[in-house]
């Protein structure tokens, strides 16, 4: 008797952890990037934040989040990886001069914020989810983001 309830017991906890995987990754699929549908204007020197978020918002704290810029050797601003800024492969020109909203990933922010805009800095971004749960793609999402100076 005992072991017939411990067989009923470990299906029902498979079944809703089933559930749960399920669940996360349906929602993580059905969310899309998005981003200002206007262009980005401002001064050098200024900072200036490139909006891009998750809709329906979802946690995006363990995901790899990429922010590149086309036509720069290495192409990436920003690469938050594993909880930290990924150093080695952002292009030199944007050295201490961008960050994450750390604390507004598990709301699905992915912005970033550069600092001191310089006039090389104008130029079409583009923002970049590549979400662990859905392994079968290699991009992920994007959004594409201007800045004008």
């Amino acid at each position: 008797m005992h072991s017939l309830y411990v067989l009923v017991l470990m299906t029902c906890i498979i079944t809703i952890l089933l559930f749960l995987v399920c669940s996360l990754v349906c929602f993580a699929e059905q969310s899309e990037l998005i981003g200002s549908h206007q262009p980005i204007v401002a001064l050098a020197g200024d900072d200036v934040i490139l909006p891009c978020y998750l809709d329906p918002p979802i946690n995006a704290s363990s995901e790899t989040v990429v922010w590149t810029r086309p036509g720069l050797d290495p192409k990436y601003i920003h690469v938050h990886q594993d909880g930290r800024l990924v150093y080695e492969t952002q292009n030199p020109s944007y050295f201490y001069r961008t960050r994450l909203f750390e604390a507004e990933l598990q709301n699905g922010n992915v912005s970033i914020k550069i600092f001191r805009v310089k006039i090389s800095d104008a130029g079409k971004y583009f923002c970049i989810l590549r979400s662990m749960l859905k392994e079968q793609s290699d991009c992920g999402e994007e959004t594409q983001q201007i800045l004008h100076l």
